[in-house]
């Protein structure tokens, strides 16, 4: 490989790095080597195109269309066909082996559907009554559910310092006010993102809840209750608290106190540690877990199982039948078949927003809200590294929808289903009626100015190494849109928005919005997506990926300069002073050091991406400590060079040039390190 391929691969580095997709709602599967087995087709049900569904038109902040009566949903022969198209479309595209569906209406069961295989090996199909399928992030909404049930107890108060109830470990005080308990339901902790053994690869590498949580406290890196930015260390807080509050260990109490009361006997926060660990899954049920695979060129990959330490944020292994056992008790305010497990006005305090200035979607207590159709929904996502759910809900219309797999090309394939799926239910009880999507506003490229700039996804490490992995696929640039709107740049493409009004934008073909935050001056400082979990907070000019590229070219371009001109000088026989052949030797080692640093950046990243989400049992990986290795030495010989600045001008007697060479290598030096460090690439910041 050549010096010049080097730089030039590492100057690419944004393009080719892919985020160490260590958050659980990462969209894109494991890198990981497939097996050779080509993939057939899995759908058990009608393999038939789905008719063209009623696009979602969720985040956006129109009313319900008036004069329409909810109508009975009674043709289910239709639904199931349609329901069919949907799956069988989903599989093909996403290279699903397996799914389990259920829907419901009120406190009816219109359909339990299992598709595809639970086990591609011994050829079972999926029994929705039967196999459970990891719900990941779904877990959450009943980690709140037992919160709320404490609070409705009043052992627990909504606005309390989180630490009233903590005695092994402390939330440590920051921003003049607490983290409180409703800040946990809302995502608003103020948490940056922990990743450190929140899943872990064997049952001999799990350890307790309050060990791990004790061990990677977050740091707060907002005022709690002002930004939504989802946590899953802050919902296994929530968990932990059920847990020390109740006196009871969390699995035990959730089984106890939500799980049994519905009926939900193949269900369980446990996962397969042994027999006789406090925390293990019934037998019965390790036997009927659906086996999880993720398709890539072509193959299938088997996986194991995945261990959350993290529990009450992600361990949750269910069927579509008990999920809509679930789904019917919240719909029907807390309460099934006699049964209650909140009192109503609970139940429905928990799809309200706290804070309902957002026009687009954002967390109630513990669910996400969003529209579709114009009706508020009430719902979840589910993803561990390998296996995704969704769960979607609309309280006006008593609907709800529950789609599970065992393993998908995207982590959305359930969501994007759940969703036309919902759409297409209100389209039929309503009529087919339309919704009006707001107007377009007149924006010049003025009025874009306030709004252009680089955005970070709030939802990362800011103290640790990964922030450097969030990069590419975390950050999103704004700019003014040639036909009058913004123009959004991000890893899923570009979008094309038009305004709707002060800070509202919608894209041009209707599906998305975002709005913006402003400042006192009516600057943007942050924005807000549809899908609600997350905020894209401003970058300052000093810390965003582009002036990180910068650094990473200019310190490239001048160590090549000054490779080729020592070569230069070497081949000619040109003669030097000894402070001269000094600092000529010490700029050559400093230009090799920094081509190796971004040789190994190469490395790292590559190294990451190949792992894909695998990466978080490898973390940090041998090309991550080489590469911090390499940035420490490259701090040593940048020191030494700058101590050779007033030699390098007053007594090495250099040509003009050469002392300007010298001077601007320092410089582009500093800068590059001064970026690493932003990035947090100097020490061992894991």
């Amino acid at each position: 490989m050549t010096l010049s391929s080097v730089i030039i691969r590492g100057l690419a580095l944004a393009m080719s790095v892919q985020a160490v997709a260590i958050q659980t709602n990462a969209l894109q599967t494991s890198a990981l080597q497939a097996q050779a087995q080509p993939a057939p087709s899995q759908s058990t049900a009608s393999q038939s195109a789905p008719s063209a569904p009623m696009e979602s038109d969720r985040g956006t902040a129109l009313e319900r269309p008036e004069g329409l009566d909810p109508l009975a949903y009674e043709d289910t022969t239709r639904l199931e066909g349609y329901l069919d198209g949907l799956v069988a479309a989903a599989m093909r595209e996403h290279g699903i082996v397996g799914a389990s569906v259920s829907v419901v209406r009120g406190d009816d069961m219109l359909l339990l559907k299992g598709y595809g295989l639970a086990d591609r090996e011994t050829a079972v199909p999926v029994d929705p009554a039967r196999h459970l399928f990891r719900i990941g992030s779904i877990s959450k909404t009943f980690t709140f559910t037992a919160l709320m049930q404490l609070v409705e107890d009043g052992l627990v108060d909504l606005d309390a310092d989180v630490n009233t109830y903590l005695t092994a470990f402390k939330i440590p005080d920051a921003f003049g006010a607490p983290v409180r308990i409703r800040d946990l339901f809302t995502h608003r902790p103020g948490f940056e993102e922990v990743y450190k053994d929140l899943f872990v690869e064997t049952a001999d590498a799990f350890y307790p809840l309050e060990d791990w949580l004790a061990a990677t406290v977050p740091a707060r890196v907002f005022p709690a209750g002002q930004v939504t930015s989802y946590s899953n260390w802050g919902a296994a807080l929530a968990g932990y608290i059920v847990q020390t509050v109740s006196g009871t260990r969390y699995e035990t109490y959730l089984r106890d106190r939500v799980l049994a009361p519905l009926g939900m006997g193949t269900t369980t926060a446990g996962q397969p540690l042994g027999d006789g660990h406090p925390q293990t899954m019934p037998p019965h049920l390790v036997n009927d877990l659906a086996t999880v695979y993720s398709w890539r060129d072509g193959y299938y990959r088997k996986h194991p199982f995945e261990y959350i330490v993290g529990a009450p944020a992600g361990s949750l292994s269910s069927t579509a039948r008990d999920m809509a056992r679930y789904m019917r008790a919240h719909l029907s305010g807390g309460t099934l078949d006699g049964v209650r497990i909140l009192d109503r006005a609970t139940a429905e305090r928990m799809r309200v927003r706290p804070y309902p200035g957002r026009p687009s979607a954002d967390y109630a207590l513990g669910f996400r809200t969003a529209t579709i159709a114009g009706y508020p929904t009430l719902e979840h996502g589910g993803a561990t590294l390998t296996s995704y759910a969704a769960m979607i809900m609309v309280p006006d219309l008593g609907l709800g929808v529950f789609m599970a797999v065992n393993g998908a090309a995207s982590a959305l394939a359930p969501q994007k289903t759940a969703s036309l799926l919902i759409a297409e239910m209100i389209a039929h009880m309503t009529g087919g009626a339309s919704i009006q999507k707001p107007a377009a506003l007149a924006m010049t490229a003025a009025d874009a100015v306030p709004f252009s700039g680089t955005y970070m996804t709030t939802r990362r490490s800011y103290t640790g190494l990964a922030k450097l992995f969030a990069m590419p696929t975390g950050a999103a640039t704004v700019a003014s849109s040639p036909g009058g709107g913004l123009l959004v740049a991000g890893a899923d493409g570009v979008t094309d928005y038009v305004r709707t009004g002060p800070t509202a934008f919608r894209a041009r073909d209707g599906h998305s919005v975002i709005s913006f935050e402003l400042d006192d001056t009516g600057r943007a400082i942050r924005y807000y997506g549809d899908y609600g979990h997350v905020a894209m907070d401003r970058m300052p000019s000093d810390a965003n990926p582009q002036t990180f590229y910068l650094a990473i070219a200019l310190a490239g371009l001048f160590a090549m300069t000054q490779l080729i001109a020592a070569w230069k000088r070497r081949a000619d026989g040109t003669p030097a002073s000894p402070w001269a052949a000094r600092l000529s030797w010490g700029s050559v080692l400093t230009a090799g050091v920094v081509l190796t640093v971004l040789l190994l950046l190469m490395v790292a990243t590559t190294e990451a991406t190949a792992l894909g989400r695998a990466v978080i049992f490898s973390w940090p990986t041998q090309g991550i400590v080489l590469l911090l290795y390499a940035a420490l030495l490259l701090v040593a010989c940048t020191a030494a060079l700058v101590a050779g600045l007033i030699p390098a001008i007053t007594m090495a007697r250099l040509t003009i040039w050469r002392q300007v060479h010298y001077v601007l290598f320092v410089t582009a030096l500093v800068y590059l390190l001064i970026q690493f460090n932003n990035w947090n690439m100097i020490g061992f910041r894991f």
